[in-house]
């Protein structure tokens, strides 16, 4: 005859059962306190996280990466920080001179040609050349109006007087400043148009070129200046400022750096595809083709 005989739990097994739960809260707590397994906790947390959520980190983190990349040539960034550096200066002569005509617009030039330079770098769009091309336009009618009026303002009488005085021959050197600022937008307009004229593999646009010798004759004219300014109209009643003739020098500086960006972008963006020439090739052909039908010859030791 069977029966079921309820067993009565013994006192060993009373006291595993309460050690093997202290022993599992002991373990429990001391995993939640490891570094690794926080690591390990805000992995699970990251990917238990909706998929949208995933998506916007994933798209903000591409978008970081795409912002400190740049399309266009280093020298693009070098130009445009020269150029902000001219108008700094315009600014500082403004500031300090007063209202010079003319300078205001100049101003303005000079930091929207800086702020093209700077988006060509970073987007590489082509149409910052039209851009760019348009102060220097601007600037080609100020020069124009400075040597006929001397320094005033459009709507006011022109100053005639300037080409009979001592200050004739700046109204000369501003002619050929207006001269150089029509090259140079000329120059942006037709590497917009034809961006490949004169790329080889080794060089790039001969725009660039041009440019830089275009560039590079704002130094004598503004050496020209400030020796000028100097010489021939200290202690009269057109007598500059030293601070006025020492941004003239200033200015060389800077004019000489943009040039040779210029020169440097011209000899640094060529295509860079190599070319084999044909007596190249062949000879490349005739070596490896003599090279696999060499023969081996395994040379035996005479005294084994």
């Amino acid at each position: 005859r069977s029966t079921d005989v309820a067993e009565e739990p013994s006192a060993f097994s009373i006291f595993f059962v309460m050690v093997s739960v202290v022993g599992n809260q002991s373990l429990r707590a001391a995993a939640a306190s490891s570094p690794h397994q926080r690591t390990t906790n805000d992995h699970c947390a990251q990917w238990a996280a909706p998929r949208e959520e995933r998506t916007t980190v994933a798209t903000k983190s591409c978008a970081a990466q795409r912002c400190s990349e740049h399309k266009g040539h280093n020298q693009l960034f070098v130009r445009g920080l020269v150029a902000f550096a001219q108008s700094t200066l315009s600014l500082l002569l403004f500031a300090t001179v007063g209202d010079i005509p003319h300078n205001q617009l100049l101003m303005c030039c000079q930091l929207v040609a800086s702020a093209s330079l700077v988006i060509q770098w970073h987007s590489g769009s082509p149409w910052m050349f039209v851009l760019r091309a348009i102060p220097s336009f601007v600037r080609f009618v100020l020069l124009v109006h400075l040597s006929a009026c001397g320094r005033r303002h459009f709507w006011q009488d022109c100053d005639t007087h300037g080409w009979m005085d001592v200050r004739c021959p700046f109204r000369v050197i501003h002619i050929f400043a207006a001269a150089r600022f029509f090259l140079n937008g000329s120059s942006l307009l037709l590497q917009f148009q034809y961006p490949l004229k004169g790329v080889t593999v080794h060089r790039g646009n001969e725009q660039l070129l041009v440019r830089a010798w275009v560039r590079i004759a704002g130094v004598p004219l503004q050496l020209l200046r400030g020796v000028l300014k100097q010489a021939l109209l200290t202690s009269t009643q057109f007598e500059r400022s030293s601070i006025e003739i020492t941004i003239n020098f200033i200015r060389c500086a800077l004019i000489t750096t943009s040039a040779a960006s210029l020169f440097i972008q011209w000899r640094t963006s060529g295509t860079g595809m190599a070319t084999i020439s044909t007596k190249e090739e062949l000879a490349a052909t005739n070596d490896a083709s003599v090279s696999e039908s060499t023969p081996v010859v395994t040379l035996r030791d005479s005294s084994s």
